[in-house]
């Protein structure tokens, strides 16, 4: 894990709200990457509630370019408007998956998760994953106790369509319970 928390912390379904965003130095996440390669690892997960982003990942991609390739990456991800040659980078040096929550496919009802994202924003940076050669993973969540079944359906038919056109390669849904 290159972090605790996550760098948004703020939706309101996670147990990781609030909790402070604290990074790894980038020498010491790839130290800990280098190890699991000698000790045989092929792929390595990190499972911090959201990678770092801005100059953190960029300093990890250039330190992590002379592995590139040799062990295969994935990570927690947030949707988030990035340039593509972003996840080109993020490829290059071995990322394969990136797992994207997306929640819901309603505005609203990210409105009122406090996910931070607009609705604008998911099929376009999953594509431009997709474009960049990841493995785009999605994960939603149904039963959200003020959506009707046709706002439940909106996130549906987006899961589809991104499956579809092949956008994301997979995808999880969880079911929300309690208030």
């Amino acid at each position: 894990m290159s972090a605790s928390g996550c760098w948004h912390g703020k939706c309101s379904f996670c147990v990781e709200k609030g909790q402070p965003y604290e990074v790894r130095p980038v020498e010491d996440v790839i130290e800990e990457i280098k190890e699991c390669k000698q000790l045989g690892f092929k792929e390595v997960f990190d499972d911090s509630a959201t990678f770092p982003n801005g100059d953190w990942l960029l300093d990890f991609c250039d330190r992590m370019r002379p592995m590139a390739r040799s062990i295969v990456l994935g990570c927690n991800f947030r949707i988030t408007p990035m340039d593509k040659s972003i996840f080109i980078t993020i490829h290059s040096v071995g990322f394969r998956m990136l797992l994207f929550g997306i929640e819901s496919a309603n505005q609203y009802t990210l409105d009122r998760i406090n996910k931070g994202v607009k609705v604008e924003e998911i099929i376009p940076t999953i594509k431009k994953a997709s474009e960049a050669g990841l493995e785009p993973h999605i994960a939603c969540m149904f039963g959200y106790p003020w959506e009707t079944d046709e706002e439940s359906e909106n996130t549906l038919r987006m899961v589809h369509y991104l499956l579809r056109k092949g956008y994301a390669k997979t995808a999880q849904a969880y079911i929300v319970t309690g208030k």
